[in-house]
């Protein structure tokens, strides 16, 4: 087996099968209480074909978490790359829609690990 460390957006993904993320804010990790083996670890998961490295990421997140407000921040990359993911209409136009709306919120609603929509948050 090989690991590598990867920037996010800057590895091609095509032959990725697992993802973790790796986040330090403040001198402290991000770390997930896996359900079942009740321990604390790095986000991360499997990469099932056609989702990207970012929407297995944030799928992981979600099962871990299931019945709970999570929020996340990110660049509007990675962000067109999560919004593209649960709305196959967001595209190029989307994401140049959105490049001069920083911070740009969003809030996704999930039943369990079904995406049901989502909608901007105004500040």
């Amino acid at each position: 087996m090989h690991i590598k460390i990867h920037k996010a957006g800057q590895v091609n993904e095509e032959h990725l099968k697992f993802v973790v993320i790796c986040v330090k804010f403040k001198s402290q990790w991000l770390l997930v209480r896996h359900k079942e083996r009740t321990t604390w670890e790095m986000p991360g998961g499997h990469i099932d074909d056609g989702e990207s490295s970012q929407a297995a990421a944030l799928n992981d997140v979600l099962k871990n978490n299931l019945g709970s407000n999570i929020v996340i921040g990110s660049h509007g990359t990675a962000l067109s790359t999560i919004i593209n993911y649960y709305n196959s209409d967001f595209g190029y136009e989307g994401f140049w829609s959105i490049a001069d709306k920083m911070p740009y919120i969003l809030c996704f609603k999930f039943n369990k690990m079904e995406f049901i929509g989502m909608e901007e948050v105004e500040l």
